[in-house]
């Protein structure tokens, strides 16, 4: 292959690099980042751990008692992960003009920026399994207060399951009856739900009355303006376009998103997510088709993490 059409193959090389370097490296505010936490995986399978409530203060009476710290674990297997590659014809970098390789290219990376977004939404979504044995969004979670089970799944979204899932969440006790301290910070949910999760966050809201004197949003008599009692803890509502499809148009949650090491979902990465692109004239794809392909990988594992700081519903 002639020295100047390698030139221009090494010149796309280096702008997908750059363009990776953009998209993957620098310090990003995604959707899903209210959710998730990414933490580094070695090997082929990603376990994360967590302890148990630590004991109460508490006068100590005669010796000091002892006692352990429940662990729990949730181990998975690491896979591959990326979007579908892109080929693009060597006849149309060596004679480029006008750029559109590099604008190309630039779309391409822009479409995958929030690299693990639908992934994770999905796996969300799909209400997997948690640290502590059971389903992310259950009625019985173990380890609840005084060896009780405690619960974190709702209904779907009125005003009433509203003030029900913030209290819930604000009232949630350790198994040792110590307060969780727990308060949600951000709802997420299905662009159906847009008007009424927006009507619950606001500081002054409408609030329709049904026959018997409670908040509705059917059959409402009479509206009235009042001021939202978060208003003092604001909570930041946040529409997922991902919430759509059979079985997830009502879904939302409810989310404590202020502490990283209780987000529900961890994504184990072992390879983050790195840009390749192939101008080997002795590729297949150079062989047979006279093309350069570019794609992006990544290997990690999903995996359902810590349930206190999510309440929510799925349908």
């Amino acid at each position: 292959m002639a020295i100047a059409n390698m030139l221009k193959l090494e010149a796309a090389r280096t702008t997908f690099d750059a363009l990776a370097a953009e998209a993957f490296g620098s310090d990003r505010t995604n959707r899903y980042g209210v959710f998730t936490r990414t933490a580094p995986c070695n090997g082929e399978y990603f376990e994360i751990d967590a302890m148990g409530a630590t004991p109460a203060v508490q006068e100590i009476v005669g010796s000091r008692r002892w006692g352990s710290l429940r662990a729990y674990a949730n181990r998975v297997r690491v896979k591959r992960w990326g979007p579908d590659g892109i080929e693009l014809p060597i006849i149309k970098i060596n004679n480029d003009p006008n750029g559109l390789i590099e604008m190309q290219l630039r779309t391409y990376m822009t479409q995958v920026s929030a690299f693990y977004e639908k992934p994770v939404t999905d796996f969300l979504l799909s209400n997997p399994t948690c640290i502590d044995g059971g389903a992310l969004l259950s009625d019985t979670h173990s380890f609840g207060a005084s060896a009780g089970t405690w619960d974190n799944l709702g209904a779907a979204l009125t005003p009433s399951q509203w003030f029900t899932a913030i209290s819930t969440m604000e009232a949630l006790q350790l198994e040792n009856g110590e307060p969780a301290g727990v308060y949600p910070d951000v709802i997420m949910y299905a662009p159906s739900l847009r008007k009424m999760a927006l009507d619950l966050v606001s500081q002054d809201r409408v609030v329709p009355v049904g026959t018997g004197g409670t908040e509705v949003y059917t059959g409402a008599l009479a509206v009235a303006a009042r001021s939202n009692f978060i208003q003092d803890t604001p909570i930041r509502a946040v529409v997922n376009p991902r919430f759509v499809g059979t079985g997830y148009t009502a879904s939302w949650f409810l989310l404590d998103s202020r502490l990283e090491a209780r987000r529900p979902i961890v994504v184990g990465e072992a390879i983050a997510p790195t840009a390749q692109i192939i101008i080997d004239p002795a590729s297949p794809a150079m062989i047979d088709r006279s093309a350069a392909q570019a794609y992006i990988e990544a290997q990690a594992a999903l995996a359902g993490a810590v349930p206190l700081a999510i309440y929510g519903y799925i349908a």
